[in-house]
């Protein structure tokens, strides 16, 4: 999947996900040290069955904690 780094302030980073363009915060220190506005990143999700960590709610369920850099957008407010 390819993402658009649209832009960096702070400690945070909004990127641009996918041809949808798809608004995500996150924190500079998940991306590469030399990141820059504009630049394109390669975005890989896959799932870990072996992970340790166990989902312990059913989906769904999860109630969001309001961190910063954790933010949900859908399609329709991206532009916002």
């Amino acid at each position: 999947m390819k993402a658009v780094v649209d832009r960096m302030g702070g400690e945070f980073a909004v990127i641009l996900l996918g041809r949808e363009e798809y608004k995500i915060i996150l924190p500079r220190t998940y991306l590469p040290e030399e990141t820059m506005e504009s630049d394109v990143l390669d975005i890989a999700i896959k799932i870990n069955r072996d992970s340790p960590l166990k989902r312990h709610k059913k989906p769904g369920q999860a109630k969001e904690k309001n961190r910063p850099g954790v933010q949900w957008f859908s399609r329709a407010s991206r532009d916002q």
